[in-house]
This record gives C-alpha cells, sequence and structure tokens, in this order.
C-alpha cells in the first residue's frame, strides 16, 4: 500500500530545510539559488502556504523574516557572495581606506551589491504584500503597498530622524551594514583631508570641501531610502515610522 501525502509534512520539510540554509549565511550578503535545497520558488510557496495554515502570530513573523532573506538568494552571483564591503575594512587606517576607494575592482563590487539590494527590496515588497492579504482583508499597510506601487502617494522622510532609525537596531543587517560603511568612510575622509592639507594641501582641500560633503550627502540620502524600503516590507516598522514622524505618507496632486 502507498503511503498518503500530507502537505503539511511536505512544508516542513523545504522550511526546515531552508531554514538550515539561512542559518549559514549573514542576512546582508547576497548568495547564489544554487545552495537553495529547494527551487526557489517553491520555497516561497511553502513559506506563503505556511503562513496561511498557521494561527500563530510569532510563527508566521519568524516566517516572514524567511520570505526576508529569500531575496537574498539571487541567479548568477556565483560561488562567491556578493558582501556590502569587507568589514575589516572599518577598522583600518584612513590611508588604507582611502587607498580601498581607489580600487576599481572594489568599487565595482559595492555598486553590484547596492543593484541587488534595490532589486531585493522589490522583491522583497511583492513578498510581503502576498503574505499580508493571506489572512486577513487589506490593511492601512496593504493599501499603503499598493498606492505606493500606483504612483498614488509620496512619501516625505525626516532626515535627522532616518538617520537615528538607520543608527539603531530598527532596521535589518542589510541596511545597517551599507549605512555604517558609508558613515565610516565619510567619518574618515575628514581627519584624512586634514592630514593631506599638509603632504599635498590641494588634494587635502579637495577632499574636505568636495569628496567629504558628497558622501556625507550620499550617506543621509541612503538613510532616508532605507526608511521607505524597509516601511515597504515590514508592516510594524511602517506603523513605527509613522508613529515616530520618520515617514509623512500624503496623496499625489
Amino acid at each position: 500500500m502507498t503511503a498518503s501525502f500530507k502537505p503539511e509534512e511536505k512544508l516542513q520539510d523545504i522550511i526546515q530545510a531552508y531554514g538550515k540554509t539561512m542559518q549559514e549565511t549573514d542576512g546582508a550578503s547576497f548568495y547564489d539559488v544554487k545552495i537553495l535545497p529547494y527551487p526557489k520558488d517553491e520555497i516561497l510557496k511553502a513559506l506563503l502556504a505556511a503562513i496561511k495554515l498557521s494561527d500563530d502570530v510569532e510563527v508566521q513573523e519568524h516566517l516572514k523574516a524567511g520570505l526576508i532573506s529569500l531575496s537574498h538568494f539571487r541567479e548568477n552571483i556565483g560561488d562567491e557572495p556578493v558582501k556590502p564591503f569587507d568589514k575589516d575594512l572599518v577598522n583600518e587606517t584612513a590611508e588604507t581606506l582611502a587607498e580601498s576607494l581607489k580600487d576599481d575592482e572594489w568599487k565595482a563590487n559595492f555598486e553590484k551589491y547596492n543593484d541587488l539590494l534595490a532589486k531585493a527590496n522589490t522583491e522583497t515588497a511583492f513578498y510581503m504584500e502576498s503574505a499580508n492579504k493571506l489572512n486577513k482583508e487589506n490593511s492601512p499597510h496593504d493599501e499603503f503597498i499598493g498606492a505606493w506601487k500606483n504612483g498614488k502617494i509620496k512619501i516625505d522622510v525626516d532626515r535627522s530622524k532616518a538617520l537615528r532609525a538607520a543608527n539603531s537596531d530598527s532596521l535589518p543587517k542589510r541596511y545597517r551594514a551599507a549605512h555604517v560603511f558609508w558613515s565610516t568612510v565619510w567619518l574618515l575622509t575628514i581627519p584624512l583631508g586634514i592630514g593631506l592639507v599638509f603632504y599635498k594641501w590641494w588634494v587635502g582641500l579637495l577632499i574636505l570641501f568636495v569628496a567629504s560633503p558628497v558622501i556625507a550627502n550620499a550617506t543621509k540620502t541612503s538613510a532616508m531610502q532605507f526608511m521607505i524600503d524597509y516601511a515597504l516590507e515590514s508592516e510594524d516598522f511602517y506603523n513605527h515610522a509613522i508613529n515616530e514622524g520618520i515617514i509623512r505618507v500624503s496623496e499625489k496632486l
């Protein structure tokens, strides 16, 4: 006699295997889909099905975290993950950091990472919208996602509050890693510029009055964009951001 197939057991097998793979990643880097234990679409369907079957809010949130991580597994990454930056770089001297910033391969990698992050954020927003529709009617967060996708609203971000949030545990690793890196680069340009004034004055002035302000502005702008991206991903953060005045949503005229 053939044993009867139980869909719940198959879901459990997929999710447990995926959970093991998640534990082997750092939560910020991008990995090739080939390291997943099942096809990405199959894992997505399993997570969504499990969210629908579960009545436990805490379990649902863990499964949604799995959805967010799933967007960090992508095609054509290769054997080595794409990392936001070399973490050891943060502890290097200003001179070493300046040399690293000149490296074309290093800059190309960081540009690739930012491109992957933008695509992952779009994918995650779709995943979360799908998950949020499973067990309830449209919530304010669902309506927020739909209105943003349809271009019906604009989102204003309070820059100072965004910077504070970016430096806190409010954001997941993948956002904090990028923000910490650029904040470190910005801060290190100041002593670097001052030091070079006594060596090559024009290079020092260029760093202090051109490079440093540009990096500072880029750091602040990216922190503000992170607020929007994560508000689209996370209903909890959306509510937090609204209540704390980090973001303000209004209809487009």
